[in-house]
């Protein structure tokens, strides 16, 4: 398929930030390498940050923020913080001295997401084998975090539960890719798992699915959007 094979082929490695991420229907994960060699920003970031899948997110945020206590906000997998920094250009003005903080499985985005939003916090952190007990925030935001964690997922959640303070928000935008077979799909084939999963860690407060056929056609992703609380 390409020539990057794995971590230790360091001779000629491939400027397409996919190669890293999956292969042959496994997750690679070797995201500090992607970082440092694709030739495009991954995931196209800084454009899907501009879009109304984000624009939808922060509206329904706002919708419900008269629920939560949020002085201080989260975004894990933050990757460049380019959401991260639209979160903050959003909620900033309407809360005095909110915190925002972006947090990432890798050290090379979080190096490149200083530079870009020195305005705002970012850590390197990876919650699938670590639980930190000094970081607390009111409210979490994840967009498109879940198939990179499904092999740690209940520890991951179990630690992004952690990080709430008592009371605290989560919201959780996924997409669900239009075929039978992806790195996850055995355990969530479609929203709907994806949502009972979450409900089994947070109380719902708002679920929203594009998953019926009827809804969208062919070759479209599927798209959960989850708003919980502790």
């Amino acid at each position: 398929m390409n020539d990057f094979e794995d971590s230790s082929n360091y001779g000629n490695l491939s400027g397409d930030y996919h190669d890293y991420v999956f292969k042959d229907g496994r997750l690679l994960g070797q995201f500090d390498q992607m970082y440092q060699n694709s030739k495009e920003v991954p995931w196209h970031q800084d454009m899907t940050a501009k879009k109304v899948i984000v624009d939808l997110d922060i509206a329904i945020i706002k919708h419900f923020m008269p629920l939560f206590n949020m002085k201080s906000l989260c975004d894990i997998g933050c990757g460049l913080g380019y959401v991260t920094a639209r979160l903050y250009d959003h909620f900033s003005p309407l809360v005095n001295d909110l915190k925002i903080t972006g947090v990432d499985v890798s050290k090379e985005a979080v190096k490149q997401a200083r530079k870009l939003q020195p305005h705002i916090d970012f850590l390197h952190l990876d919650l699938s084998c670590n639980k930190p007990d000094h970081l607390k925030f009111d409210f979490i935001y994840m967009k498109d975090v879940l198939w990179y964690i499904t092999d740690n997922i209940d520890e991951f959640f179990l630690n992004a539960k952690g990080m709430l303070n008592p009371g605290g928000g989560i919201y959780v935008m996924q997409s669900v890719p239009d075929t039978d077979q992806f790195v996850g799909s055995h355990l969530f084939p479609s929203t709907f798992e994806i949502s009972k999963f979450l409900t089994r860690h947070f109380l719902p407060v708002y679920i929203s699915s594009t998953y019926e056929e009827k809804i969208i056609g062919a070759g479209m992703d599927k798209y959960l959007r989850f708003l919980g609380r502790q």
